[in-house]
């Protein structure tokens, strides 16, 4: 009974060999293709105040007459959010009738920068930034100052670079 069941066997393996099972398989590899898609995201930069950027002090200052600056620390706060890399530019109002420099405050070693009518000084990456600012503020040798609390406000812009 072994014998008849195992001789069915051999006989359809010869019978499979023969109709082709046996002849070498040919592979083909397969269809290739591929897609490029383009997405176009649009900047989004926003400018957020937390604290105005206002310097304010009194005039004259201790020193001022001999010509010191008068140097304000941390003052403001103001929030960039950017998706891509940003350029932040800063101006004083006209006739504010002082020399304004500018610095970011978290880096005490930066160069002051003079602001005179716009003046980029500030850039960053993508993502978010919280800065406030350090501000040196000097008399001008024509300059006619009256006496008592003075104001000088900040304008920002922000753009994509």
């Amino acid at each position: 009974m072994i014998k008849r069941g195992f001789m069915t066997t051999i006989a359809l393996l010869l019978v499979l060999l023969l109709l082709g099972f046996g002849a070498p398989l040919e592979a083909h590899g397969l269809a290739t293709s591929s897609l490029q898609i383009t997405a176009s995201v649009p900047v989004v930069q926003t400018i957020t105040v937390i604290e105005p950027v206002v310097a304010t002090f009194n005039y004259p200052w201790s020193g001022s007459e001999q010509g010191q600056a008068l140097v304000l620390r941390g003052i403001g706060s103001i929030l960039v959010k950017s998706n891509s890399n940003w350029t932040l530019t800063i101006g004083v109002l006209q006739g504010c009738g002082f020399d304004v420099f500018i610095r970011p405050a978290e880096n005490r070693w930066s160069q002051w920068v003079p602001l005179t009518d716009s003046t980029a000084v500030y850039q960053g990456t993508a993502g978010s930034r919280l800065s406030s600012w350090d501000m040196k503020i000097e008399t001008r040798r024509d300059g006619n100052y009256e006496r008592g609390e003075q104001m000088i406000p900040f304008v920002f812009t922000i753009s994509h670079r």
